[in-house]
Parts: structure tokens; C-alpha cells; sequence
């Protein structure tokens, strides 16, 4: 309501509701990371099996592309973790 305020520090209930969340939103990121390696372990293969065949260049360079987005979603969990946690590299 707009004449409540709130107290500086959460209540017992409250913080072990916050840590609650966070306990479980680091699983999920631990889950996508998990994908995200498989999935660029998969790529990897495939690109080397692609680089000997020939007249592959298209397979192989939309394997490079997927890759790439691979990458990119690394580094938006990375800097997730940075703002969040401040952890960096």
C-alpha cells in the first residue's frame, strides 16, 4: 500500500523464500549450461565431419552459425552472473 513501508531487512520467512528461488534458478542455469556444452559438443563433431566431406561448405557453415549462437548464449550467462553475483572472468 503507499503509506506502508517496508523494513530494511527481509524477514526469516521472507529470506528463506528469497534464497528458496535462488537455490532453484541456479539449477535451471546449471540445467541450460549443461545443454548449451552438449549442444556445442555435438557441433563440434558434426563441423569436423563436415570439413572432410565434399562440397559441404553449406552444412558447414550453418554448423559454424549455430555455433556461434552457442557462444553468444554463454556469454549473456556470464555476464548474468557478473551483474548478479559478480562474478567474473
Amino acid at each position: 500500500m503507499l503509506g506502508e513501508t517496508r523494513p530494511e531487512h527481509p524477514t526469516p520467512m521472507e529470506q528463506a523464500v528469497i534464497d528458496a528461488h535462488e537455490f532453484v534458478a541456479s539449477f535451471a542455469v546449471a540445467a541450460i549450461i549443461v545443454k548449451l556444452v552438449e549442444q556445442d559438443r555435438k557441433l563440434q563433431v558434426d563441423r569436423e565431419v563436415c570439413g572432410r566431406e565434399r562440397g559441404g561448405f553449406e552444412r558447414y557453415s550453418k554448423i559454424v552459425e549455430e555455433q556461434r549462437f552457442v557462444n553468444q548464449q554463454f556469454g549473456v550467462i556470464g555476464v548474468l552472473n557478473e551483474l548478479q553475483l559478480g562474478i567474473s572472468a
